[in-house]
């Protein structure tokens, strides 16, 4: 079901997003906050599951190491360029131990950004 969620399917991107805070924000712990700006109703797919998971695997990362209390994962679409951003108020990381790291979550992230040409 988090790997391939039916809103995600039957609604896109926006809605799966907002069903994904949704389930994180009743823990009652942290709260996400989705926004999206002009997305195209017909992306691809291919594009929109791998939007999808990097969110969620940034997302988990942030759960598990951040320490944060609000997350906020913004996309715009443009013309020629969809914008994620993503951000918390948690305690930050290293780059230097991000990209170096053992981990795979990093890796899962960058494979999915080179397979949409991200």
């Amino acid at each position: 079901f988090n790997l391939m969620p039916q809103v995600l399917v039957k609604n896109g991107l926006e809605e799966a997003l907002k069903e994904f805070a949704a389930r994180i924000n009743r823990s009652g712990s942290v709260y996400v906050g989705v926004q999206t700006f002009d997305l195209d109703v017909n992306m691809p797919d291919e594009l929109r599951i791998a939007l999808y998971r990097i969110c969620q695997e940034w997302v988990n990362n942030i759960l598990k190491y951040g320490q944060a209390n609000q997350v906020t994962i913004q996309m715009v679409q443009h013309p020629q360029e969809l914008v994620l951003t993503i951000e918390d108020d948690g305690a930050g990381f290293e780059l230097s131990a991000l990209t170096s790291g053992q981990g795979n979550g990093w890796k899962n992230i960058n494979s999915r950004l080179h397979m949409i040409k991200g």
